[in-house]
């Protein structure tokens, strides 16, 4: 149940560097080491020089190094990141270890090589609060009220944009009130009118 949570929490957490200090925490204690894995970033060149380092000017046709790149070329240069690779029950997740840039670290052994950003399994909106909720009541204290925070505000928001009157069906824009304003009127002055009947 707890790889589970966890499985379902890291799909989209909500506060990423205290999800991800709890999560290793949890893999440090309840998993078990399965070897390591290599993560290869591509590069981004950059688009004000086009990855060359030299910006041409539009009007006056001067070169000079380009402002953004600092003559690199690169935005984001290509980076390798070594992932230690944890098993807990039948999910496997990922901690990483080492990063360089440039080119792949020397004398590795590592079993598999992921290309890009590692891919996570999609889940609502709603299982991913509940999962981190679950987790962190366990594990870290303050991650579980920011995550009531935004599960309960999620949920106002939603009986707020749901509710409808009983008797009309209009949509009520409130919270609090089962009767929109035209309901309760006509259910007052139907009161109201029983009351001052002559009972001869």
């Amino acid at each position: 149940m707890l790889a589970r949570l966890l499985h379902i929490a890291n799909s989209s957490p909500l506060d990423k560097e205290r999800f991800y200090a709890m999560k290793s925490r949890i893999l440090h204690r309840f998993a078990s080491k399965d070897g390591t894995d290599l993560q290869e970033l591509p590069g981004k060149p950059c688009w004000s020089c086009d990855g060359t380092g030299i910006f041409t000017h539009i009007y006056s046709g001067d070169e000079d190094e380009c402002h953004k790149c600092y003559g690199d070329g690169w935005f984001k240069r290509p980076c390798y990141v070594t992932l230690q690779r944890w098993r807990m029950g039948r999910f496997v997740f990922h901690e990483p270890i080492d990063r360089c840039w440039g080119r792949p670290p020397v004398g590795l052994k590592q079993t598999k090589t992921i290309k890009g950003y590692v891919e996570h399994r999609r889940y609502s909106y709603r299982q991913v609060r509940w999962a981190t909720l679950l987790l962190a009541l366990c594990f870290d204290w303050p991650l579980a009220s920011l995550t009531w925070n935004d599960i309960y505000r999620c949920w106002w928001i939603v009986r707020m944009t749901t509710r409808r009157c009983i008797d009309c069906k209009r949509r009520l824009w409130s919270t609090r009130r089962w009767k929109c304003r035209a309901c309760e009127f006509l259910a007052a002055r139907a009161e109201k009118m029983r009351f001052d009947e002559i009972p001869f």
